[in-house]
């Protein structure tokens, strides 16, 4: 078969997971869309970027989290992007003003790159997280109350406290957002978290000893300190190997099961100086129906943007998949009479992604002789 790149541009970037302590499924925290630009240096029609944020970002944020409340974006009716320029919309979720950082991209393919300003929270997805967090650490039953609208942005840096009610041992805790939508949730003063062997092998891996654990300490430490901040939470199972070696610079492979769901992603496990315990995400979590239907929708809108018929069709199969973090696979799509081979490039274990279209033609038959 012979094949050729589809004229019009596919790229689309979608940011996904949340990391916690550590990194594991959540919430989607950011989306990133590219759009056609016009000439370099040019300014761009607001109503275009309004476009790729209501088609893209605004369906993914309502098809990670339900029931949230997405009404249409605003931008200004034109939007400076020249000389590295970064330009502003807002996007209304559940009555928020969620900010759109927009910058242009590069002529190659030339287009923008429009993304949530920060990481995307819901306060009260936060409450739970660190209620959770202060009963798995220290065994006690509180209530969080987090700063902020019922969503949010942050941005990397961000310090804040939460107050806590139900218990005299404690009053507030402090976090800060980090870099690529995570939270890190500080230690409370004056409380000691269970003793556990995972906490003492940072001991030994400091003097050089041996450092062996039974695969059931491993998942319980894995269990306390790589908790999503998500509803999902209850139905997520960690298993490690029986028994573990992670002596040195030696690493483990793990793997979190999803309840219910054929599905489980693989977290290589470590001990790093002088960080402690690392766990980095070996696959990203895919559901190949909502790539199927951004692509689809995104396809049809450039389309319709160059005054073709929006005919566009994506089909990528049902499910969700654990896609090795950076792979590829492939969805089939059609456009114009024509079939393409959709390449879906998944670049990390967020589940960043982004495709572009392969037109298959027929090889011609061999004429007879």
């Amino acid at each position: 078969m012979a094949r050729r790149e589809l004229a019009v541009p596919l790229p689309v970037s979608l940011v996904t997971g949340m990391r916690l302590i550590s990194v594991l499924f959540g919430l989607m925290l950011a989306a990133c869309v590219r759009v056609t630009a016009g000439v370099v240096g040019d300014d761009v029609s607001g109503s275009d970027v309004q476009r790729a944020i209501d088609a893209n970002i605004g369906p993914f944020l309502a098809g990670r989290i339900p029931n949230l409340k997405i009404s249409p974006s605003r931008c200004p009716s034109r939007l400076d992007v020249s000389d590295g320029k970064v330009a502003h919309c807002v996007l209304p979720v559940d009555g928020v003003d969620l900010p759109i950082r927009v910058v242009y991209k590069g002529p190659d393919p030339q287009g923008l790159n429009v993304n949530l300003d920060g990481s995307f929270f819901e306060t009260a997805a936060i409450d739970s997280f660190v209620e959770r967090q202060l009963h798995a650490s220290y065994g006690i039953a509180v209530k969080a109350h987090c700063p902020g609208p019922v969503v949010q942005v942050l941005q990397p840096g961000t310090l804040f406290s939460c107050a806590i009610t139900g218990s005299p041992l404690v009053k507030t805790v402090r976090l800060k957002a980090l870099s690529r939508g995570m939270l890190f949730q500080y230690n409370v003063p004056g409380l000691r978290s269970g003793e556990s062997d995972p906490d003492n092998a940072l001991t030994k891996h400091k003097r050089g000893e041996p450092v062996i654990l039974k695969g059931s300490e491993l998942e319980a430490y894995l269990s306390r300190s790589y908790l999503p901040l998500s509803p999902m939470a209850t139905r997520l199972a960690i298993s490690c190997p029986e028994i573990t070696d992670l002596s040195g610079r030696n690493h483990v492979i793990c793997q979190l099961h999803v309840r219910g769901m054929n599905v489980s992603q693989r977290i290589d496990v470590s001990i790093t100086e002088p960080n402690g315990f690392h766990e980095l995400p070996l696959d990203a979590i895919i559901d190949k129906q909502r790539v199927q239907r951004l692509a689809q929708n995104d396809l049809n809108s450039r389309l319709q943007q160059n005054g073709d018929a929006a005919d566009a069709t994506v089909d990528c199969g049902t499910g969700i998949i654990a896609a090795p973090a950076p792979g590829q696979f492939t969805c089939k799509a059609t456009a114009g009479g024509k079939s393409y081979d959709l390449i879906v490039t998944v670049e990390d274990f967020k589940g960043t992604v982004h495709w572009h279209g392969v037109e298959v033609t027929p090889t011609p038959s061999a004429s007879p002789r």
